[in-house]
């Protein structure tokens, strides 16, 4: 059912056996899309509720105003819920982090339909952009306003995270020209154009004065808002006291589980699984916080987004973190929240800051106090290590980006904290990448700029063939798991590199985008040139695409299990052979059977070896010698030879 005209999937709620289902590309309205995405089970789950409790409707959604510092974003804020509020105010201060509004107006095309927007206000400056994407959601007007005499709004930056996180979200572009005199600075035929599938608008203000256009501009808003996708959609019923009760809950900050239990319970929802999904459901959508999967905050629900993000913000904003690059023990976060917060909101509020939630920061481990470090304020300089690196027998990849959101590689860095390598005392890491080591493997994860001038986050892994490879995969899945749990929309070319004799062992070889290489095999053409080869060698595409395949994601139970099981990787799947097959068909998996019987052998022997106490084995990061050094070297190895020439003919 892809690619269809489908709106109501309401008949999916009685089959009862489907198993797959792929909807994508369908202007489905019943049930939201937030909801549909999900797959089967929360369909039938979605419509199950409508059965039982009958439907309601929420008439409530989200304004995102983003743009860079002093914009107005604050400003046309305070004129939304005040026309009257007097501009420029010296008292009005620049947002950290975030701040929260909530504006009731009556709904412009239904009559006795009160309408409800939450406005959230994004402090602009670059350190904060690494919790925006927490918190850009789809489905919510996005508001960007523009100060047009400053002309230092990275427009492509805004409209490609909207357009990321925000998915088919409308953008109003505000252009706030306060005492300006001359023409626009925005080319909006431009960026529509080149931003064809966003829906861009465009409107002009002076939000020091009531000239007409703020008035138009509040109406203008009011109407987009309400018209948003999902609006007026049918919900469970009971989800609307529910939602209802939690907006009372907001001024305590938090609750724990067993309160929203209570809440379901008391409003008639008393299923486990409904009072699951609905948990699920309200934390996708922005209703509240709650990371079910982390032992730490299972038992705690967010109610207080701004709460949350000023908490982060009060520890990212501190100057002397600077000072240490980072690293503090985590005595001194708690002296930064000070006693505003009780100790085990402390303890949770650290925990948020973790893998696999905010990616923020991770424990550095030998330290005698408990200390954490956050990548995001390390120096971006590569150490010296990293610049000796010897790129010689590594397995090489690249993820590239058209865009990329600001704090990718910081969360990888998170996520990937356990291998950080720790070379004399001092792990090598910095802003933009690091090296890990697992085993006798070592890897090299770094941020960079691709000849094209794009973005790129370059893999590369030394060590044993076997070992080298199962590290690429732990790395290439966790880039992978970022982008799927918060850039589900973000355009990404997986990259392998050519081994023709100048890039083989390069630093920098070329690359060849997989989904090129496809084409070739695609149209039967074997070979593809190298632009960086001096003679424009020609590379073999099987054996390219090949070793892609080798390194494609395998997911880290699958490796898990096999490493148990090691002979069952090797052997090859069990064929019946028939007497009528051909002599070569059934020499064909005789030799199968032979080859894995040696690899088995092979692999046995090299357990037994492993087993056998060894020095680890280092990349090759001692720089070559200079002309210099080699002569010097010489002549000191002669004057040895002949003083032990002298000293062998006296003893004669």
């Amino acid at each position: 059912m892809r690619s269809n005209k489908i709106t109501d999937i309401s008949f999916l709620k009685e089959l009862k056996n489907l198993s797959s289902l792929y909807l994508y590309n369908n202007p489905i309205q019943i049930p939201p899309e937030r909801i549909w995405k999900d797959g089967i089970a929360a369909i039938q789950n979605y419509f199950k509720q409508i059965s039982e409790q009958g439907a309601g409707y929420l008439y409530e959604a989200k304004i995102i105003l983003v743009g860079e510092p002093g914009a107005g974003k604050t400003s046309l804020l305070k004129k939304i819920k005040d026309p009257n509020y007097i501009i420029p105010n010296r008292d009005e201060k620049e947002t950290i982090g975030i701040q929260v509004e909530i504006v009731n107006f009556p709904h412009p095309n239904m009559t006795e339909v009160n309408f409800r927007a939450n406005i959230w206000d994004f402090g602009g400056q670059d350190i904060q952009h690494t919790i925006h994407q927490f918190f850009l959601t789809a489905d919510a007007l996005y508001l960007l306003i523009v100060d047009d005499r400053k002309e230092n709004t990275d427009y492509d930056y805004w409209f490609n995270i909207i357009k990321v996180l925000g998915e088919e979200s409308p953008v109003v572009v505000i252009l706030n020209e306060v005492n300006k005199l001359g023409p626009q600075n925005f080319d909006y035929l431009q960026y529509k154009k080149r931003y064809s599938d966003l829906i861009i608008e465009k409107r002009d203000v002076d939000l020091s004065v009531n000239d007409g256009r703020l008035e138009e501009l509040l109406e203008r808003i009011k109407l987009s808002v309400t018209q948003l996708k999902g609006i007026g959609t049918p919900l469970p019923k009971q989800w609307i006291p529910i939602r209802q009760n939690l907006e009372e809950l907001v001024q305590k900050n938090h609750i724990t589980y067993n309160d929203f239990i209570e809440i379901c319970q008391k409003n008639e929802l008393s299923e486990t699984n409904d009072q699951e999904f609905l948990a699920q459901t309200f934390h996708r959508i922005g209703v509240f916080l709650h990371f079910c999967n982390d032992p730490n905050l299972a038992g705690t629900i967010f109610t207080n987004h701004k709460w949350v993000v000023d908490s982060l913000y009060t520890v990212l904003k501190d100057k002397s973190l600077r000072e240490t690059n980072g690293l503090f023990e985590k005595r001194k976060i708690f002296e930064l929240w000070g006693e505003k917060y009780k100790k085990n909101e402390k303890n949770q509020l650290l925990s948020l800051m973790l893998k696999n939630n905010f990616d923020i920061c991770y424990k550095v481990e030998g330290h005698k106090e408990e200390k954490y470090l956050f990548p995001v304020l390390l120096p971006p300089e590569k150490p010296d290590f990293v610049l000796r690196w010897d790129f010689t027998n590594n397995l090489r990849f690249r993820f590239q980006y058209k865009f990329m959101p600001k704090g990718i590689i910081t969360r990888l860095i998170v996520r990937l904290s356990d291998f950080i390598y720790d070379s004399e005392g001092k792990n090598i890491v910095w802003r933009t990448g690091a090296v890990l080591k697992k085993g006798d493997s070592f890897a090299v994860i770094s941020e960079d700029l691709d000849r094209q001038g794009l973005k790129v986050i370059d893999l590369a892994v030394s060590g044993r063939d076997y070992d080298k490879r199962d590290f690429l995969i732990i790395i290439k899945n966790e880039i992978k798991r970022i982008h799927e749990t918060t850039f589900n929309n973000l355009p990404v070319n997986e990259m392998v590199p050519c081994e023709c004799k100048e890039c083989l062992n390069s630093q920098e070889p070329n690359f060849f985008d997989n989904k090129e290489l496809e084409k070739y095999r695609t149209n039967n053409v074997s070979k593809i040139r190298c632009n960086k080869s001096t003679y424009l060698e020609e590379v073999d595409v099987k054996k390219l695409i090949e070793g892609y395949e080798n390194i494609k994601k395998v997911h880290l139970e699958e490796r898990e299990h096999n490493f148990l099981q090691p002979t069952q990787q090797l052997l090859p799947e069990i064929t019946i052979l028939k007497e009528s097959d051909p002599w070569y068909r059934k020499w064909y998996y005789i030799s199968g059977l032979a080859l894995a019987i040696v690899a088995i052998t092979w692999y046995s022997i090299d357990i037994v070896n492993s087993w056998s106490p060894k020095e680890p084995i280092q990349p090759n990061t001692v720089p070559p010698k200079s002309i210099e050094q080699v002569k010097q070297d010489s002549t000191k190895n002669a004057i040895k030879d002949s003083s032990a020439n002298k000293k062998n003919n006296a003893n004669k």
